[in-house]
């Protein structure tokens, strides 16, 4: 029921949402009834956003990121933790039809991650999150 059992179709030329039974949304938001019920909830970062909230925080990042040159078959490598900001941009990547994958545990092989995808760049806090 949290988004009635969506399946995502998000691609950049359709940029639609398709929900088993045939709906089709223009945003997450549109989705949810009503767009005020709460998506996001992190209460170790003191952050609540409903899904209005949450869709204009994803479009938002993933226009940025589109910028960037991100698109379709693109891959971030991250190492964000288990956050909000996780989450956005988690959102952000498969808006775009991007993927995110976390940096290999082994340093020799990051190289062949690099050649073998189109590895678009890397997102990493500045500063770690408080405990």
């Amino acid at each position: 029921k949290m988004l009635r059992r969506a399946v995502s179709s998000l691609g950049p030329a359709t940029r639609s949402l398709r929900v088993l039974g045939g709906r089709s949304f223009s945003t997450l938001a549109e989705a949810v009834t009503p767009s005020s019920n709460l998506a996001l909830i992190a209460p170790q970062q003191d952050v609540s956003l409903t899904y209005a909230a949450l869709d204009e925080r994803v479009r938002s990042l993933a226009k940025g990121l589109e910028e960037l040159g991100y698109d379709a078959g693109s891959v971030c490598i991250s190492d964000v933790p288990n956050t909000a900001e996780n989450l956005i941009l988690q959102l952000a990547l498969s808006h775009l039809g991007a993927s995110m994958c976390t940096p290999p545990k082994d340093p020799s092989k990051l190289s062949t991650l690099l050649s073998t995808h189109q590895v678009k760049g890397v997102v990493s806090l500045a500063t770690p999150p408080p405990p």
